[in-house]
C-alpha cells in the first residue's frame, strides 16, 4: 500500500482497525509512536547499487488501554509528517512488536487494515550462482479469511 492509498482509506473510516499477519487484531488501544522516511542505499550480492525509499509507520501497544487513536488524529500526525519530512507516495511499512520488532507490508479490505508478511530475496540470483529451484519459497502464512492473503 501507498502512502497516498493509506492517507485516502483513513479519510474514510470512523475506527482504526489493524489485524496482524497471523489474522489476530491489534490491540485498539496501540498508537502510533513515529513515521519516518527510511532510505536504504546498498550493493546487492551481484555488484548492482539500490536504493529504496519507504514511510515506516511504528505500532505501539503499551498498558494505556483507554488510549484509542482516532482517524481524524492520525490524519493529522500523518500531514504534519508529510510536510516536514517531504513524502511523496512511497511503499507504506508498519513495525509491530512480536517475540521481536517485525516489519511488515500494509493492505486495506474497505474497512481494516491488514499487516502483510515481508520475506527476503535474493535480487541478484542470475548472477551470484543461485539456481532459481534453489531459493527459497515464502510458506503462505495468512489464516483463511484474514484478508491478508
Amino acid at each position: 500500500m501507498t502512502f497516498n492509498d493509506f492517507l485516502h482509506a483513513v479519510q474514510h473510516l470512523e475506527h482504526l482497525r489493524f489485524f496482524d499477519a497471523e489474522g489476530g487484531l491489534v490491540p485498539p488501544h496501540a498508537h502510533l509512536t513515529e513515521v519516518a522516511l527510511v532510505r536504504k542505499h546498498y550493493v546487492d550480492c551481484g555488484g548492482t547499487e539500490r536504493r529504496e525509499e519507504a514511510v515506516s509507520l511504528q505500532l505501539f501497544v503499551a498498558g494505556d488501554t483507554d488510549h484509542r487513536l482516532r482517524p481524524e488524529k492520525l490524519l493529522g500526525i500523518l500531514t504534519a509528517a508529510s510536510a516536514r519530512l517531504g513524502l511523496r507516495n512511497e511503499e507504506v511499512l508498519v513495525e509491530y512488536q512480536q517475540a521481536s520488532l517485525s516489519t511488515f507490508g500494509l493492505d486495506f479490505d474497505g474497512m481494516s487494515f491488514h499487516l502483510t508478511p515481508k520475506f527476503t530475496n535474493c535480487l541478484a540470483s542470475d548472477s551470484c550462482g543461485i539456481p532459481a529451484e534453489k531459493l527459497p519459497r515464502p510458506k503462505n502464512t495468512c489464516a483463511p479469511g484474514s484478508g491478508c492473503c
